[in-house]
């Protein structure tokens, strides 16, 4: 008898989802000790520079300046919600 034949695809899916539950937890608990480490050998851990997205190509048409811009702001503000994340681990 195979398993699918007594669960159902929720079900499946809802264990998937568990597992990486579990994973993520293992994880984060491993990322916390390894800063906690790095804190008590006075490693202090560096803020990264901003990334830069460059020049943007404009060929292709459409609304180009539009997703430029778009593009500039979604990077900016992955960078603002990385620095701060690194400066709360503090």
């Amino acid at each position: 008898m195979k398993i699918t034949d007594e669960l159902t695809e929720v079900q499946i899916k809802e264990m998937e989802i568990e597992l990486l539950k579990e994973k993520l937890r293992y994880m984060e608990s491993k990322n916390d000790k390894l800063s906690e480490q790095l804190r008590l050998n006075g490693v202090s851990r560096s803020l990264p520079s901003n990334y830069d997205i460059g020049l943007i190509g404009d060929y292709g048409g459409g609304n180009v300046e539009w997703w430029q811009d778009y593009l500039r702001e979604e990077v900016a503000r992955c960078n603002n919600y990385w620095v701060s994340q690194l400066q709360n681990e503090d």
